[in-house]
C-alpha cells in the first residue's frame, strides 16, 4: 500500500510538472512567434488571413505541449525498461535475448520508417486546417457585406471546398499514422509467438524448467507495454515534427523591406540634434 501511494504521488507530481513545463514553454514560443509575425511587413499579411495566422501561432504551438514536456521522460523511461527486459532475457538464454533484441530493433525501424511517411501528411493537414479557419474567420467578420451582396451561396460553396480538402488530408494523415499501431502490433505478435515457441522448445528439450519457460514468455509479453508506449510517443512526434517544420517556416521568413536599425552598424546613420529642416519643391 505504501509503494502504491508513493507511485500515485509520483505520477501526480510528474503530470503536474509536465503540464507546467508544457504550457510555460509553449506560451513563450507563442509569444516569440506572435512578435515575429507582427514584425513581418504587409506583403506577408496581405497573402494570409488573420484566422490562418491565429491557427498557426496557437494551434501549431499547442500541439507541441506533450512533446516539450513528456516526450523525453517517456521515451527514456520506457527505453530503460526495454533494456532491463532484454538483459534478463539474455541472462536466461543468449539466443532468446538476441532474437528479442532483433525484434526490438525491427519495431524501432518500423517506427522510423512510418515517421518519414506521416510527417508530410500531418504538415499538409495542419496547413489545410489553418486555411479552413482563416476562411471562416474572414467571412464571419464580413457577414454584413456578404449579406448585402447576396453572396451566401458562394461563400458556402467555398466553405464546402475547404472542408472537403481538410477532410481528405486529415483522413490521409490519420491512415498513415495508424500504420504505426498496425505494423508495430504485427511485429509484437510475431515476436511474442517466437518467444513462446522458444520457451516451449527449451522446456521440451529439458534445457529450461516450466518456471523458466513461463518467465521467458512473461518477459517477452512485457516488452509490448514499453514499446507500445514508445509507439504512442512516435505518433505524437509525427504531429510535433510537422508543427515544428511549420513554425520554423514562419521564423525563417524575413521582411522584404529592410530595417536600418537591424542592419550592420556601418550602414547606420545618426540623426543630428535638434529639428530637421523640411522643404517643399514643385508642389501644386
Amino acid at each position: 500500500l505504501t509503494f502504491a501511494i508513493l507511485q500515485e504521488g509520483m505520477s501526480l507530481a510528474t503530470h503536474y510538472t509536465a503540464a507546467l513545463v508544457g504550457w510555460s514553454s509553449t506560451n513563450r514560443l507563442r509569444a516569440d512567434l506572435a512578435l515575429h509575425i507582427l514584425r513581418l511587413d504587409m506583403p506577408f499579411h496581405k497573402s494570409r488571413t488573420p484566422g490562418e495566422l491565429i491557427d498557426r501561432a496557437d494551434g501549431d504551438v499547442s500541439q507541441l505541449s506533450n512533446f516539450l514536456s513528456m516526450f523525453t521522460v517517456n521515451v527514456i523511461g520506457n527505453g530503460l525498461l526495454v533494456a532491463g527486459i532484454l538483459l534478463l532475457l539474455f541472462r536466461e538464454n543468449a539466443w532468446l535475448g538476441l532474437g528479442m533484441l532483433v525484434y526490438t530493433l525491427l519495431t524501432l525501424l518500423v517506427l522510423h520508417f512510418i515517421q518519414k511517411l506521416a510527417v508530410p501528411r500531418w504538415a499538409a493537414e495542419r496547413q489545410s486546417s489553418a486555411m479552413l479557419y482563416g476562411y471562416i474567420e474572414e467571412r464571419i467578420s464580413g457577414a454584413e457585406e456578404i449579406r448585402a451582396a447576396g453572396a451566401e451561396s458562394y461563400v458556402m460553396r467555398k466553405l464546402y471546398e475547404y472542408m472537403r480538402d481538410f477532410t481528405r488530408k486529415t483522413r490521409l494523415a490519420v491512415v498513415f499514422s495508424s500504420l504505426t499501431y498496425n505494423l508495430t502490433n504485427l511485429v509484437y505478435v510475431l515476436g511474442y509467438a517466437a518467444g513462446l515457441a522458444v520457451g516451449v522448445i527449451l522446456y521440451m528439450r529439458g534445457e529450461a524448467s516450466l518456471g523458466t519457460a513461463y518467465l521467458i514468455t512473461y518477459y517477452v509479453g512485457m516488452l509490448s507495454d514499453p514499446l507500445q508506449s514508445i509507439r504512442g510517443q512516435a505518433e505524437d512526434l509525427q504531429q510535433a515534427s510537422a508543427n515544428i517544420q511549420r513554425i520554423n517556416e514562419l521564423f525563417n521568413l524575413q521582411p522584404r523591406v529592410g530595417n536600418p536599425l537591424l542592419e550592420n552598424a556601418s550602414h547606420r546613420k545618426t540623426l543630428p540634434d535638434g529639428p530637421l529642416p523640411v522643404s517643399f519643391r514643385d508642389v501644386s
